[in-house]
């Protein structure tokens, strides 16, 4: 019962930290389409008055000058208001992962994420599901009291290691969890490999 509830914890901690990034990703949409909606017509306003002072007279044109020139101020103050808000704050790897496994029982879990990192959003979706999996198989599978996981570049790849001091498996089978984030891994570009020889390991690596 201890384990089950344990897991649910991690479950639900990494469930959390998806959604918020799910909700960022939403609102960016947002913004993006407003911004294409504002950009649209203010440009074809500001083309209709340019294309008019070109047949009008001097008087008339200056007014279409005018009015274009404020239309053109306008639009610049809008978009730098708008890239603004879609400059939102990445989220915290470091953060994020050790909050997912913050009380877990009989089990120490230490971290290190490179705060230099800069991934893309299914990379860190990729990254984050990866840890979660691999502690839930360590509280249920590995008897270790131990658990590492380093997240770093490495040259031209970025790489995740989790590795616990538990029993290990000399030919370790993966299970559906596993195979799944292999897949994802691999439609990343990446790569997700396994060892049993020292603890249990799992390593995902994405190029940076």
């Amino acid at each position: 019962m201890r384990t089950e509830l344990t897991q649910a914890h991690v479950d639900l901690k990494a469930a959390g930290i998806l959604l918020a990034e799910s909700t960022r990703t939403a609102e960016r949409l947002r913004i993006s389409r407003e911004l294409h909606d504002l950009i649209g017509h203010q440009l074809t306003v500001l083309t209709l008055n340019l294309e008019a002072a070109r047949h009008v007279g001097p008087d008339r044109a200056r007014e279409h000058v005018a009015r274009a020139d404020a239309i053109a101020r306008g639009l610049l103050r809008d978009v730098r208001s708008t890239v603004g808000e879609l400059r939102t704050q990445p989220v915290d790897l470091q953060e994020a992962l050790r909050s997912m496994v913050e009380g877990i029982p009989g089990l120490q879990v230490d971290i290190a994420v490179d705060p230099d990192l800069n991934l893309g959003e299914e990379q860190q979706v990729a990254f984050i599901r990866l840890a979660q999996e691999a502690v839930t198989n360590t509280i249920r599978h590995s008897e270790a009291s131990r658990l590492q996981i380093d997240l770093a570049q490495d040259g031209s790849q970025v790489s995740l290691v989790a590795r616990d001091d538990g029993i290990g498996a000399r030919a370790p089978e993966l299970g559906n969890g596993l195979c799944g984030l292999r897949e994802r891994f691999e439609s990343l570009g990446g790569e997700l490999t396994v060892d049993g020889t020292a603890g249990f390991a799992v390593t995902g690596r994405v190029a940076a």
